[in-house]
């Protein structure tokens, strides 16, 4: 019984390891709410501040646009962030947005493409004549602890930086550029080469190598952001920044198979792991190992990574469509691991219900396997829970706590089980239909107390054979004494959810 409900216990927890586990990708929506709701903090941070929006609104863009990157780079799941440069952002030529893959921002919202452009192609020349300094060109820059001097003096100010401006300018702000360079090629060749590498990293978004980019901000918006910012006003789902508006069923489908894949990795190491057991304890007797058991290893690995990628694949997909809000809002609040049990039970028992169609499982069978999933998968979830509070380490902990839950729940099934099925016995309790009661008398017993039984008719085919002759053999009569025989009928368990006389 103990082997029985061990094997049972085992077998359950292989196949719902995957569905809840791939439920813990709930991480994945707190992840991008988290750099939603840290895009909402920076912005709120200026309430109270007294600067005019036309000019608060430069700090505002470098928020912005560092905040909704790193919003579209946990939606991408992606590793790529960005950080506003704030120990810097006042130092002369400094980078205002900083970045985790080796790009630099630097950030120019002016009243138009032309004065943006100007801005950002500005020199290391043109910037001291503009600081009235009463030194030299060299004393001025050694105060500010910048090695420059004659020679590169008409270097970019912001020379490798990505030069970031107000999206509805970007066509003039080319323009400008292209003219600059044409008009300078000509009169002042020196020039030219800060126009050319200001045009070549214009840009009007942050994008990184992954693929994650920032989300364009015009003028006035910047302008319109500022002034909420100053009342601690601004609010993000005002500007779609909502899991239920940027999560899309392409990043469902990403979420699903990515823990599809990791669920299938675990189902197949514990699928396997009985098995290559098996095979240790064979190699350790030295004993033969037969080609049948490298059969049953192969079996194992194939069935395992298919139903943990099924199991997991959907479990997943719902825990990321529920969380995000795209099956309604009342759903964004529902325990992710609950979602992975529900789906570990209905995969069940629509396998099941196959079963059943195609006369492989009574419907006594089948009641009797969604009792034992629901209750084993219950226990199994409950004792994850608690586990993974006691047991700090990511996905170790929960994995712990719902094998002992499986383990635990099957030995208790399987005892309450037998319990409830010899107090049928007894009483001839049903339990609503899901025992089946048979009276009537099995083929053995009816001919046992003299009564004949037969068979259907069957239709049998003729068949021809040869005469054979055979001589008679001389059998004595025998004489048996007649004997009184007693039989005494017992009622017991003969079947699933089914007892009748054995």
């Amino acid at each position: 019984m103990k082997d029985d409900s061990f094997s049972s216990g085992y077998k359950d927890f292989v196949d719902s390891i995957g569905g809840q586990h791939s439920s813990q990708t709930a991480s994945y929506i707190s992840n991008i709410e988290a750099e939603i709701a840290k895009l909402q903090s920076n912005l709120n941070s200026f309430d109270g501040n007294r600067q005019y929006p036309n000019i608060l609104k430069g700090d505002i863009a470098e928020i912005w646009h560092s905040g909704t990157h790193n919003i579209d780079a946990a939606l991408k799941d992606v590793k790529s962030r960005t950080y506003v440069n704030a120990t810097e952002r006042n130092a002369l030529g400094s980078t205002d947005i900083k970045s985790t893959f080796g790009e630099d921002y630097g950030l120019k919202y002016y009243k138009d493409g032309a004065h943006s452009a100007k801005e950002q192609a500005k020199s290391y020349f043109e910037r001291y004549n503009e600081s009235n300094a009463q030194g030299s060109y060299e004393e001025y820059y050694n105060s500010k602890n910048m090695n420059v001097n004659d020679s590169n003096k008409h270097d970019p100010l912001y020379g490798g930086q990505h030069r970031l401006i107000p999206v509805e300018q970007i066509e003039e702000a080319t323009a400008w550029l292209e003219r600059q360079i044409a008009k300078e090629s000509v009169t002042r060749p020196d020039l030219v080469q800060k126009y050319k590498e200001t045009l070549k990293l214009l840009t009007d978004r942050i994008k990184s190598s992954e693929g994650s980019e920032s989300i364009p901000l015009t003028n006035k918006e910047a302008q319109e952001i500022a002034r909420l910012a100053k009342n601690g006003a601004f609010k993000a789902e005002d500007y779609g920044l909502t899991t239920e508006n940027l999560i899309e069923f392409q990043h469902i489908m990403q979420q699903s198979l990515k823990a599809g894949l990791s669920a299938a990795a675990i189902s197949v190491v514990l699928r396997i792991a009985p098995e290559l057991f098996n095979l240790l304890q064979k190699a350790i007797k030295s004993e033969n190992i037969a080609v049948e058991d490298l059969k049953k290893l192969g079996i194992a690995a194939l069935e395992g990574g298919r139903d943990g990628f099924i199991r997991g694949s959907v479990a997943a997909g719902l825990t990321t469509a529920c969380l995000s809000g795209q099956l309604g809002s009342f759903l964004k609040s529902v325990d992710p691991t609950v979602i992975g049990a529900v789906t570990v039970i209905t995969l069940n028992a629509i396998t099941n219900s196959i079963k059943v169609a195609r006369k492989e499982m009574t419907k006594q069978e089948f009641a009797n396997a969604c009792i034992s999933d629901l209750f084993i998968t219950s226990v199994s979830l409950w004792m994850g829970s608690v586990s993974q509070a006691f047991i700090q380490i990511p996905v170790l902990g929960f994995l712990i706590g719902s094998f002992v839950g499986s383990l635990a729940a099957s030995f208790i099934y399987d005892t309450g089980y037998k319990a409830i099925l010899s107090f049928c016995c007894d009483s001839g309790c049903t339990f609503f239909g899901l025992v089946d009661q048979d009276y009537t008398l099995p083929d053995e017993v009816l001919k046992e107390i003299g009564i004949e039984v037969f068979d259907y008719e069957k239709i049998g085919i003729e068949t021809f054979l040869f005469e054979e002759f055979t001589f008679e053999k001389f059998v004595p009569e025998t004489k048996k004494l007649n004997m009184l025989d007693i039989t005494f009928l017992r009622r017991g368990v003969i079947g699933i959810n089914k007892i009748g006389y054995a």
